[in-house]
């Protein structure tokens, strides 16, 4: 009797979630010595010595970061996941919006949000939330092969559009979107524009500038980082409305006691990226 082939099953579905890569590892490797291993990983917002060094870390971190998403360090927020980041953009950016023109005098009369129908819920049921909260939300169809057309986002603008989320590449059928276009469009009506990156992220090159938007979002087990650690790269000065609230840690954006480690996971996941770019 012929005997059954040994298959080795092959693991492809890093669109799910990618393999830990030997940067991230390594990197984390002294954050989880269980002897004296304080030294590394104190409390970020400790004034001792440990919590400076623990500091340190998480900035060098945030810098190598930046670096691979074309931003400044001050520019990226580290959170939970890109979960987490979706949610911040979609309120923080259409509150915070609102909050300016409040501001302004300018309070519109039936605040706006767009995003479209091929969005990760991330974005999809915060939008929902916003409908829930008084807000009008748009959802642009695609076509028959997943992309979201630059005039129908136009034609969706209103004088009382605050923020709108379109994602940068689709995590089921992999369509690249026109982001790039569709923020020039939003930044002529004075729309801010949020990205979903988490897909794209490893796979397209990222610039926080070159694409014009004004927050994007990343995750770290995408690009062989560890689960629980993502970021939002939000550009300086965009209205913003935070909703995680605490210590005032992440400049008052993001409150929450940091991963140090994962952060430094991240960043190392993303440097071995970048440099398969290049």
């Amino acid at each position: 009797m012929d005997r059954p082939l040994d298959f080795k099953r092959i693991y492809m579905d890093w669109a799910a979630t990618a393999p830990l890569c030997a940067e991230a590892a390594s990197a984390m490797r002294p954050y989880f010595e269980v002897a004296d291993n304080i030294a590394c990983n104190g409390n970020a917002n400790s004034l001792h010595r440990e919590g400076r060094s623990a500091f340190s870390a998480m900035e060098e971190a945030r810098a190598q970061l930046a670096r691979t998403l074309g931003a400044r360090p001050d520019e990226v927020v580290f959170t939970s996941g890109a979960t987490e980041a979706d949610n911040a953009a979609v309120f923080g950016l259409t509150l915070g919006a609102l909050d300016a023109r409040r501001k302004a005098g300018k309070t519109p009369k039936h605040p706006r949000f767009i995003t479209s129908a091929i969005e990760h819920d991330a974005v999809l049921q915060p939008a929902q939330h916003l409908r829930a909260l008084g807000f009008e939300v748009d959802i642009l169809p695609v076509d028959r092969n997943g992309f979201v057309s630059v005039e129908a986002f136009r034609d969706a603008l209103e004088p009382d559009t605050l923020a709108a989320s379109i994602m940068l590449a689709n995590n089921e059928v992999g369509s690249v979107q026109p982001v790039r276009e569709i923020a020039q469009v939003a930044r002529e009506a004075g729309v801010l524009v949020h990205t979903d990156a988490t897909q794209a992220f490893g796979k397209l090159p990222l610039d926080l500038t070159a694409l014009g938007v004004d927050a994007l979002s990343v995750s770290a087990h995408k690009i062989g980082g560890p689960k629980g650690v993502g970021a939002l790269a939000m550009k300086r000065k965009t209205p913003f409305r935070p909703f995680m609230r605490g210590g005032g840690q992440e400049a008052g954006l993001r409150s929450g006691t940091q991963n140090v480690a994962g952060m430094v996971g991240f960043a190392a996941a993303a440097r071995a990226v970048a440099a398969c770019e290049t």
